[in-house]
């Protein structure tokens, strides 16, 4: 009988504990994110509560006497991550504007840029090495009709002759006859815009080589940076936005945010304040594509005169991933001296994605990077001044031991994820 009464009593005890216990369950996913597996655990009868301070290994839980109980980490408990203990950063917004890049502008095209071949390889690189980093992906397309203002095929001179590609009709040229329009009824349009472009001082018409005809090979993508924009978008499961340039026959768009010329009743013509605000939200807007004297010139330009000003330094022009027209280099020279006073960067391929990360080796200024770790390199030096001896008695720098001889070493922008 005495035995049974001991045994009663040890059962009733067990009970007893058991209803006491609680279990910590790990969160696996090591990101500091939760699960909703272990919130579930913690909060199933109401009274468990995650620790606010104190050591990261120790979870407190209430019991239903009021008591704590710990777990630690050690044996008879599994280590528990606070919810949000470490948040997640936002991930940063980077839209990337590829500009006109169109057969057309490559070699075999009817404009050729020199060095686009090689160029766009470097601007497909670039898609590909950061496919997840880019959040929206515009191409600007040069979108003409055969009918364009800007087209040989409209004009002619007295003697019923087209102009030669890269001729300069002004106004002046329109009332002397010099040039008229073959379609009579369009003297008094097409005498306006002339009008327009030299009140607002904008760049002369030109008669450019027919290019870039809606429908036509040369309208389309080049191969290369096809291939990358489309790999984008199954990765990202994300629609790449194509912006049509040029469809209104009677202005000149070298921008992809305005025409040269704007017209009330073709709102296609007028600033796109709606992509214009986008770019303020972004936290990176990074520019490339061709050409950098008309088309990156010109778009660059109507970004400056409609962003806020404080945005400007979001700008990132890559001037690796672009170059000129033939004859027309000292319009890109130009407008790139003029938009570094304006505070747009002008950076390497290599350099167009790089961010300052807490935590990482990652910096936007290489000079400025290093001076800082210099630094903390210095003072680390000075607090692990102190020396221990070790169990065989020899004296250690523990400063030294815990840091390595790798404190200077600079990560290359290739090696960036």
């Amino acid at each position: 009988n005495s035995q049974r009464e001991m045994s009663e009593a040890d059962g009733e005890l067990a009970a007893n504990a058991s209803e006491e216990e609680f279990t910590v369950t790990n969160n696996n996913g090591g990101d500091g994110e939760g699960d909703d597996t272990n919130d579930a655990a913690l909060s199933e009868d109401g009274n468990a509560s995650k620790a606010e301070d104190g050591d990261e290994n120790t979870s407190h839980v209430d019991g239903e006497d009021g008591r704590s109980v710990t777990t630690n980490g050690e044996e008879g408990g599994r280590k528990h991550k606070k919810k949000h203990k470490h948040k997640r950063e936002e991930r940063k917004t980077i839209m990337m504007l590829v500009c006109d890049p169109q057969n057309d502008y490559h070699e075999g095209g009817t404009m050729p840029i020199p060095g686009s071949d090689v160029i766009s390889v470097r601007i497909a690189d670039l898609i590909l090495e950061n496919i997840t980093g880019i959040t929206e992906l515009l191409v600007s397309l040069d979108t003409r009709h055969k009918t364009h203002i800007s087209n040989a095929i409209m004009w002619k001179d007295k003697n019923g002759n087209k102009p030669e590609p890269y001729t300069i009709i002004t106004k002046q040229d329109l009332e002397n006859s010099t040039w008229i329009p073959r379609q009579t009824s369009l003297y008094e349009d097409y005498l306006w815009y002339l009008q327009q472009l030299e009140e607002s001082e904008k760049d002369p018409l030109t008669i450019w080589p027919d290019h870039c005809i809606v429908g036509t090979q040369g309208a389309a993508i080049n191969a290369h940076i096809n291939e990358a924009v489309q790999e984008w978008a199954g990765v990202n499961l994300a629609t790449v936005e194509h912006i049509m340039k040029g469809t209104n026959d009677y202005t000149e768009t070298y921008s992809c945010i305005a025409s040269e010329v704007e017209m009330e009743d073709d709102p296609l013509t007028c600033v796109d304040m709606g992509l214009i605000e986008r770019m303020e939200e972004s936290d990176r807007v990074i520019i490339c594509g061709y050409p950098l004297s008309h088309t990156l010139r010109c778009s660059t330009k109507h970004i400056v005169d409609n962003i806020k000003e404080d945005a400007l330094e979001k700008i990132y022009l890559v001037y690796d991933c672009t170059a000129n027209l033939p004859q027309y280099e000292s319009l890109g020279s130009t407008f790139k001296d003029e938009m570094e006073t304006k505070g747009i960067k002008l950076v390497s391929a290599s350099e167009a994605f790089v961010f300052a990360v807490p935590g990482e080796n990652k910096t936007e200024d290489d000079a400025q990077s290093k001076l800082e770790k210099e630094s903390t390199h210095s003072e680390g030096k000075e607090e692990g001044s102190t020396e221990e001896k070790g169990e065989d008695g020899e004296e250690k720098n523990e400063d030294a031991a815990e840091e390595g001889d790798n404190d200077d070493e600079l990560v290359a922008p290739s090696d960036l994820e």
